[in-house]
């Protein structure tokens, strides 16, 4: 490849890079940027860098018949980093282990090899809150041990930022290891794109008439990107400092302000919609124009 392109991260011309130069570039698997769900580049070039026999196909080509590490890398949160570092440092005692595939699953942190499953595949219960193993690896003992410590801590440590997770749930369909905050910062990506769907294809004029969707988007802007903010500490808010947390944590304080007088019965729903900051439908709208684009792309 011409190492010139370079220069050009997101340059689509010649051969599609390895993951050893998106990593150079600067970017994830597949040349898209790095986004709060995957591991950053420092972290993956420690990896690649420090264990070189075990990611060896970091410098395969990315092409169909290459193992899926040459086309994703590292396709798991930047919060198993050190977990990852740590098995590493356990795996290259033997040689003869190539990673094919390093991802999340159901999960859990798991490790495809060269040559066979050699894998600890394991599964959360959640009735009896323990993990299961239900392939075992066919290499040797320490092996075994290294790859089922490294999905033990996995289950319980926040795929995003690593802090400790009370085990994997059930999110959109979605099985993931999330701390209290990196959970609700993805269920306020969600709600930004319900909010987007809900105001999609009217007018500001249809959108004030129809009282249906004013009160849906109010509740879901106040229980969902509200709440979620009032989640989040000063120094995971810094790392987003294009969201405008200030006007958030308003949104929560209208929350729980209509939860209290709700739970009172001193108010009926309309004098309730009229009395809290007095929340307009043009201000609702405003909002999910204005606002919710800026946060759907700063918390992805």
């Amino acid at each position: 490849m011409d190492k010139s392109s370079l220069s050009d991260p997101f340059d689509f011309s010649g051969p599609w890079p390895t993951v050893r130069e998106c990593i150079t570039r600067g970017l994830g698997p597949y040349r898209t940027g790095i986004g709060r769900g995957d591991m950053t580049v420092a972290h993956a070039k420690h990896l690649i860098e420090t264990y070189p026999t075990l990611y060896k196909h970091a410098d395969s080509p990315a092409v169909g018949a290459s193992p899926p590490f040459a086309r994703q890398g590292f396709a798991c949160g930047d919060g198993w980093f050190s977990i990852l570092d740590r098995l590493s440092a356990k795996l290259i005692a033997d040689p003869s282990l190539v990673v094919i595939q390093c991802k999340e699953k159901m999960g859990i942190l798991t490790m495809y090899f060269d040559g066979g499953p050699a894998t600890i595949t394991m599964f959360f219960d959640g009735g009896s809150a323990t993990l299961v193993e239900v392939e075992a690896a066919t290499e040797a003992s320490a092996t075994r041990a290294a790859l089922k410590a490294a999905a033990k801590d996995s289950a319980v440590t926040c795929e995003l930022c690593g802090q400790p997770s009370p085990g994997p749930q059930t999110i959109n369909r979605w099985v993931s290891v999330r701390c209290d905050s990196c959970g609700w910062l993805d269920d306020m990506v969600l709600a930004c794109g319900f909010l987007s769907n809900i105001a999609a294809g009217k007018t500001q004029e249809a959108f004030v008439a129809d009282f249906g969707a004013v009160v849906v988007a109010k509740n879901h802007i106040t229980m969902h990107l509200g709440v979620g903010a009032s989640h989040q500490s000063e120094e995971v808010r810094k790392r987003f400092p294009h969201v405008d947390w200030a006007k958030l944590d308003l949104w929560a304080t209208i929350d729980s302000i209509e939860k209290m007088a709700q739970a009172e019965g001193n108010f009926t729903r309309e004098e309730l919609e009229a009395m809290i900051f007095q929340v307009s439908p043009e201000d609702i709208w405003k909002f999910i124009h204005e606002d919710v684009p800026v946060i759907e792309e700063a918390l992805r």
